[in-house]
């Protein structure tokens, strides 16, 4: 994967850098709350992509100083794609909606303890 960064609307797109692989789709990103302080503070990147036998990847940068991506989990199995990726209200969780290769759809979260399975909906 690469990432880009975009400083201005008037400035061009520069790489950044480059990080993972074997992706086997789009990955979901978002800017979570994990070191900005408060809602107008700047948090970590937090990524989620399906890679090469039916996992996920969890991905995270610390943006207030930013450095390198950071792998820090792979989970899940028969998965084809990750739909949804958000930091819930409930104790700040990630929570995720991936599509499985027969079509269904599973919840995952991740708490201090890492990341958990959750029901497959039909």
């Amino acid at each position: 994967m690469a990432h880009f960064r975009r400083a201005s609307a008037a400035d061009g797109w520069s790489q950044l850098g480059t990080f993972g692989q074997g992706a086997a789709e789009a990955p979901c990103l978002i800017e979570g709350t994990y070191g900005a302080g408060d809602e107008t503070g700047v948090g970590n990147f937090e990524l989620c992509v399906p890679v090469a036998g039916g996992h996920i990847e969890h991905w995270w940068r610390y943006n207030a100083s930013p450095g390198p991506w950071n792998r820090s989990a792979v989970f899940g199995s028969d998965i084809r794609r990750v739909l949804g990726l958000l930091q819930s209200t409930y104790a700040t969780n990630l929570e995720l909606i991936a599509e499985r290769t027969e079509g269904r759809c599973q919840h995952y979260w991740r708490d201090g303890a890492g990341w958990h399975a959750g029901p497959i909906i039909t």
